[in-house]
Parts: C-alpha cells; structure tokens; sequence
C-alpha cells in the first residue's frame, strides 16, 4: 500500500494537458502516461505542500478514508512509472 504523505511531480518529468486528460513522459524514455478521470485530479494536486491524502480528499469534496483506496493505488502506479516521488 502506497502511504498517502507528500508526494510530488519529478522536475524532469514533461507533461502536458490535452482535452480532459494529462499526458505524462520522462525524458529520455518513449512511453507516454495517459492520465484521465480522477487521476487527472490527482495529478493536478502533486504541485501543492500538502499530504496527497489531504489534497484529493479537498478536491473531491470528501473525506481522506473515503478516497484512500483509490489515491493509493494510482499513486503506486505513478511511483512505478517513476512520474512521482517522495521528496
């Protein structure tokens, strides 16, 4: 399980919006990361100084349990890609 503390984008990481989804790709690497629905959302709150757990749960109007689950699991999706990390 991913812990929900603070988590940010990479500095090297190029990323661009595209419609309503994100495309995300590090340099040097072919694969793009496509990121809709509330993972765009997710991907949007990684710039603040807040816990990830905090921010989602503020931008989805709810509790930070109630989002938990599903905050964790596109955030170990995101560290796996190497698109996040842990300052």
């Amino acid at each position: 399980m991913v812990p929900l503390d603070r988590k940010v984008r990479r500095a090297k990481v190029l990323w661009r919006r595209a419609g309503d989804r994100i495309l995300i790709r590090r340099p040097g690497d072919d694969e793009v990361v496509v990121l809709t629905d509330s993972a765009v959302a997710l991907w949007e709150t990684l710039a603040a100084e807040t816990t990830v757990g905090e921010r989602v749960a503020a931008a989805a109007g709810s509790a930070p349990e109630t989002v938990g689950a599903d905050v964790q699991a596109a955030l170990g999706t995101l560290l796996a890609r190497r698109v996040v990390e842990t300052p």
